[in-house]
């Protein structure tokens, strides 16, 4: 559809697992491609006191030769951004699988957590319960001696 000019921008919209305990969502542009989100990689833009500007700085506007593509620069190109596409989503699909994980992770941590301390209640409630009963029977052991005294 992007190609067809049907869509104007294509957007990634994934969890991205931060770390075990916390995912956040991210929105990321796939399409078209932002030369602003790859220039620093590229070496298109300067860093902070960058010693080789002057190096990568270079007059453009004459081009010493031709570029020849092999094959064609359309084969190039499609191929680029085939491979440019499928590594955007898998990044999203395994990203957001990390964060499920330790979503899953964390959730039955959670569970288990609540059911040792359902446990530990149940058994001081029930501990509580025999205590009972117990004293009630001492009690009445207690007072059936002491009427057969009288």
């Amino acid at each position: 559809a992007y190609a067809e000019g049907k869509l104007d921008e294509v957007f990634i919209v994934y969890n991205h697992a931060k770390n075990a305990a916390e995912q956040t969502l991210v929105e990321q542009q796939v399409l078209p491609v932002k030369e602003e989100s790859y220039a620093e990689l590229l070496g298109l833009t300067a860093k902070e006191e960058d010693i080789f500007k002057s190096f990568r700085e270079k007059d453009d506007s004459s081009i010493p030769g031709d570029i020849d593509f092999e094959p064609s620069t359309e084969s190039v190109m499609s191929y680029m951004m085939n491979a440019y596409l499928n590594n955007a989503f898998y990044y999203a699909m395994l990203d957001s699988a990390a964060g499920e994980q330790g979503a899953r992770r964390n959730a039955m941590k959670s569970a288990t957590d609540n059911a040792n301390e359902m446990v530990s209640t149940l058994e001081r409630v029930y501990n509580t319960v025999r205590q009972g009963a117990i004293t009630t029977e001492i009690t009445e052991i207690v007072g059936g001696a002491a009427a057969l005294e009288d």
